[in-house]
C-alpha cells in the first residue's frame, strides 16, 4: 500500500524536526561545556572516590519501583516472576533513553517481550497505555510539588518564580481535569472530539473504534481494580521522589549542601526539559544545560551541578547498557519492532 502525499509530507516533516531538536542538544552541549568551571567540577568529583556506585542505587530503586507500578496496571498480572518485568522494563527503557522515538519504540519492546512470555497484546497493550497515562499523572503531581519548592526557596529571579506559580496553578487544573475524565473516558473524551472533524473518515472510523476498546478496558480498570489503580499511581509517585534522592545522596558523598527542597525543584524540572526533547538521543546536552540551570535557579554552586550532570550521564550510558545487553540475551532486534 502507497503511502500519500500527506504521509510523506508528514514523514518529511518529522526527520527535520528531529535534525533541529539534534542541532538543538549539540548547541545546548557546547554552552554546557563553555560554561563549566572544569577544574571545580573535577574537584567535587574527586570527592566520591571509591563511593561512586552508591550513587547508582536511588536510580536502581526508581527502577524497582516502576516496575512495582507497571505490573500493577495489569487487571489481573501474567505469570511472570517480578524479575522478568525488572528485565523487560529494563530492556525498554534503554531503548527509550538512546533511540529518539518519544518513547514508542520502548513501549513497544516491552510488548513484545511480553508477547515473547505468552502474554497477548490484548493484555499488553492496554496496560501500557495505563502505565504511561500513571506514570505521566503521578510526575504532574510531582512537578507541582517541584513548583512548590521553588517558590518557598526563594533563591530564583522575580520572573522565574512568577512562572512556577503559574505552573502551580496549571498542574492542579490539569490534575481535576484528568480526575474529571475519569469519569467519561480519556479516549471518549478525545473521540468525540475527532468525530467533529474526521465524520464519515472510514479509516479514522476504524482508529475510534479500537480507542474505544482500548477507553473501555482503561475505565474498567479503574472500576473493577481500585487497589491496583492507587497501587500503580502509588509506586509511580514514589519512583519520582526516588530520583529526588539520588542527587541527595551525591550531595552527602561528596560534602555539598543541599535540601530536600532543593533536590526535589531541581529533580521534577530535569524530568521536564528530558520529557520536552524525546527525540533528542538520551536529551543530549539538553539534560546536562538544564540540571546546570537549575541549580542556580535553587541556589545551588553550579560546579557541583555540572559535577551531578556527569554523573547522571555515566549513569544513563550504564543503565542503558545492562538494558541493551537484556535486549541482545533475549535476541531481540530492531527489525523486529517494524
Amino acid at each position: 500500500m502507497r503511502s500519500g502525499p500527506s504521509s510523506t509530507r508528514e514523514s518529511s516533516g518529522r526527520r527535520w524536526l528531529r535534525r533541529i531538536l539534534v542541532v538543538g542538544g549539540l548547541a545546548a552541549l557546547s554552552w554546557f561545556a563553555w560554561q563549566v568551571d572544569w577544574p571545580g567540577t573535577f574537584r567535587v568529583l574527586a570527592r566520591l572516590g571509591w563511593a561512586l556506585p552508591l550513587v547508582f542505587v536511588p536510580y536502581l530503586l526508581v527502577y524497582f519501583a516502576d516496575t512495582a507500578g507497571w505490573r500493577s496496571c495489569f487487571g489481573h498480572p501474567p505469570r511472570l516472576s517480578w524479575l522478568r518485568f525488572l528485565r523487560i522494563r529494563w530492556a525498554g527503557e534503554a531503548v527509550n533513553n538512546v533511540i529518539p522515538s518519544g518513547h514508542v519504540g520502548g513501549e513497544a519492546v516491552k510488548v513484545l517481550l511480553l508477547r515473547r512470555h505468552g502474554v497477548s497484546g490484548h493484555d499488553g497493550v492496554p496496560a501500557a497505555v495505563i502505565s504511561k497515562t500513571l506514570q505521566s499523572v503521578s510526575q504532574l503531581a510531582f512537578l507541582g510539588l517541584g513548583a512548590w519548592c521553588f517558590l518557598a526557596l526563594g533563591t530564583a529571579p522575580a520572573a522565574f518564580r512568577q512562572a512556577m506559580g503559574g505552573l502551580l496553578a496549571i498542574g492542579t487544573v490539569a490534575l481535576l481535569a484528568w480526575v474529571a475524565l475519569q469519569r467519561r473516558g480519556l479516549f471518549a473524551s478525545l473521540n468525540s472530539v475527532v468525530r467533529r472533524f474526521r465524520a464519515g473518515d472510514t479509516r479514522w472510523g476504524r482508529k475510534l473504534a479500537e480507542w474505544d476498546g482500548l477507553d473501555a478496558r482503561i475505565v474498567g480498570f479503574r472500576r473493577n481494580h481500585p487497589y491496583r489503580f492507587a497501587g500503580a499511581l502509588a509506586f509511580y509517585g514514589l519512583g519520582w521522589l526516588l530520583d529526588a534522592t539520588e542527587i541527595l545522596v551525591f550531595a552527602v558523598l561528596t560534602g555539598t549542601p543541599l535540601s530536600v527542597e532543593q533536590a526535589v525543584a531541581i529533580e521534577a524540572f530535569v524530568g521536564v526539559a528530558k520529557g520536552l526533547t524525546v527525540f533528542i538521543p538520551g536529551a543530549l546536552g539538553v539534560q546536562e544545560g538544564s540540571i546546570v540551570f537549575l541549580c542556580r535557579m535553587a541556589g545551588v554552586d553550579e560546579t557541583f551541578g555540572a559535577a551531578y550532570a556527569l554523573i547522571r550521564r555515566l549513569r544513563d550510558v550504564v543503565f542503558a547498557s545492562i538494558g541493551w545487553k537484556l535486549l541482545l540475551l533475549d535476541r531481540v532486534r530492531l527489525r523486529d519492532l517494524a
